[in-house]
Order: structure tokens, then sequence, then C-alpha cells
């Protein structure tokens, strides 16, 4: 864990256990949640224009906007999310395969290099 962290920074976590599934979701939360979404998935809305707790289907892309994976968002505004700050939760579409957990890392990886997760 980053030792510089301050309250309210985001964070960003594989939230479902490791290994093959029917889903794998990653949670991103704090006071830029959502301005972090928006760097990394590609869907006919911003995130940041999403109704709260809604499911929205698009793709994660990398810092260079190279595919990663398709997925479906949503976004949870404070105070009315699992951490009370403001929560984007992402759910992967295709699970149930060999390079499952790698994808899993290599799409929670894809989060620009110069934001604070």
């Amino acid at each position: 864990m980053a030792q510089d962290r301050q309250p309210g920074d985001p964070i960003a976590a594989i939230s479902t256990p490791a290994g093959e599934g029917a889903i794998a979701l990653v949670r991103i939360s704090g006071a830029n949640a959502t301005a972090v979404a928006e760097k990394v998935f590609r869907g006919k809305e911003k995130p940041s224009q999403f109704a709260p707790r809604v499911q929205h289907v698009g793709e994660i892309v990398d810092e260079t906007g190279r595919f990663v994976d398709q997925a479906m968002l949503s976004v949870h505004r404070a105070p009315a999310s699992y951490t009370g700050e403001d929560l984007v939760e992402t759910g992967r579409v295709r699970v149930n395969s060999p390079s499952a957990p790698f994808s899993t890392v290599k799409w929670i990886s894809s989060r620009p290099k110069q934001s604070s997760i």
C-alpha cells in the first residue's frame, strides 16, 4: 500500500476471488473515481453522465487507447455507495477462460500512469 495516500484519493481493487468465474469486478473508489473511469472506459456515454447504479456496456482501454477488454460499468455517487465515497464498479463480460486471472490483472493495470491509483 502506498504510504502517501490521503483520505479521498482514488484506489482500485479487484473485488472478486482469483480464478475462473462468471464475473470479475473491479472497484475504483475515491473523489476522482469517475474521472479515472473516463480515462479507461469507452462507451456510448461518459461515466460522468451515467445515472447512478445503471450498468453500461463498453470497452476498457489502456493509456494508449488500445482495447483491453469488454466490460460493464456503473457509477455510485457518494454518500450512497458501498464505500461512502464516489465509487465506480466495473464487471468484465468474458471471464470463463484460462486467461481470466491474467486478463483481470492486465485490466486493472490499464489505469492511466499519471493517476493516483
